[in-house]
């Protein structure tokens, strides 16, 4: 019997990432509109690549680092 793979995330919205990161919507959509955080559309959607998910984890998010934001240590 074959089993089930479960399928590998590649894009993230803007929701799951306000969770993840403990930071509001407007920041993300800020950050995003200042090209600090790298997006793409899919069918109308504005949606974040894993890779700038994982790079945004490993330095932190754009020119908001500077003023102390980090994402939070959960």
């Amino acid at each position: 019997m074959a089993t089930a793979v479960a399928p590998i995330r590649t894009l993230f919205g803007f929701s799951e990432l306000e969770e993840r990161w403990d930071i509001s919507k407007d920041t993300l959509r800020r950050a995003a509109e200042a090209g600090e955080l790298k997006t793409v559309y899919l069918l109308g959607r504005r949606l974040i690549p894993i890779a700038e998910v994982e790079r945004v984890e490993r330095e932190g998010l754009g020119s908001g680092r500077k003023r102390g934001w980090k994402r939070s240590a959960r």
